[in-house]
């Protein structure tokens, strides 16, 4: 894998010629100051005035009520991010009241567990806070995307000007028996494979055929000889029958297993 092989994965990159067929998203820049409070690995403080606006109950409120009271020694300084905050409401509203975030490449996925219900929804800058700043995906996204990159292309000692963004993705509920993802060389599909391959769904096995016809359809209309590179990995989400949307086009490395 080479660093532009990386950069053509990148949410911002692809986005554009795939918006009609992928998920509502809002790609807000990420300003120097807010990368800053991401990358210091200090106190989980979140910003203030990034709770809800309304009296509802923030579903991270009580996480974070949690870390103030048990923090009895030096007490860690708020940021304050209004403009940031308010570019992340705005989306929020624009995509029905809930999302889940990512960045350039990665979704804080691995941090699901600081959340209410063991999930990436947010409703309110706070909790895109709080998912972000706990996630080890996250921080490898930030320091070390170029990491599993070949030394010809310069690997990870390549310096790229990276433009780091905050993706507002539109909430779905999705059942992981839907999620699939797509092994593309030489700008044609070689293999397919369910994305959770931890759990066995009978509905897959008897439904394999029409799945992968769908998958096939869908990949020569909409996306074969669109895409920057012609070997890559696509996801698919397949929410009802002969209905595909393209989720992402991710890096291959270890947070991103290929079976």
């Amino acid at each position: 894998m080479k660093v532009e092989n990386v950069l053509h994965c990148s949410f911002s990159a692809w986005f554009p010629r795939f918006q009609s067929v992928t998920l509502e998203s809002v790609v807000i820049p990420l300003p120097k100051e807010v990368l800053e409070y991401l990358l210091d690995d200090g106190s989980l403080v979140l910003p203030k005035s990034s709770e809800p606006v309304s009296n509802t109950t923030s579903l991270n409120r009580d996480i974070q009520d949690e870390i103030w009271e048990t923090d009895d020694t030096d007490t860690a300084e708020q940021p304050s991010f209004p403009e940031f905050d308010a570019c992340i409401r705005a989306g929020i509203q624009m995509l029905g009241g809930a999302v889940f975030p990512k960045l350039n490449w990665s979704s804080p996925r691995d941090a699901s567990w600081m959340a209410f219900g063991n999930t990436l929804k947010c409703t309110a800058p706070e909790d895109v806070y709080l998912l972000l700043k706990s996630s080890d995906f996250i921080v490898h996204d930030l320091t070390q995307p170029f990491l599993f990159c070949d030394h010809e292309s310069g690997g990870a000692d390549k310096e790229v000007d990276i433009q780091y963004d905050l993706v507002l993705r539109k909430w779905h509920t999705i059942d992981g028996v839907g999620e699939f993802r797509c092994f593309v060389k030489d700008d044609d599909i070689v293999g397919v494979s369910q994305r959770d391959m931890s759990k066995h769904h009978d509905v897959i096995d008897k439904s394999k055929q029409d799945i992968c016809q769908d998958i096939l359809h869908f990949f020569h209309s909409k996306i074969q000889e669109k895409f920057d590179d012609d070997s890559c990995t696509c996801n698919g989400l397949l929410p009802i029958l002969h209905q595909i949307i393209q989720c992402g086009f991710p890096r291959l490395h270890h947070f991103c297993p290929i079976l």
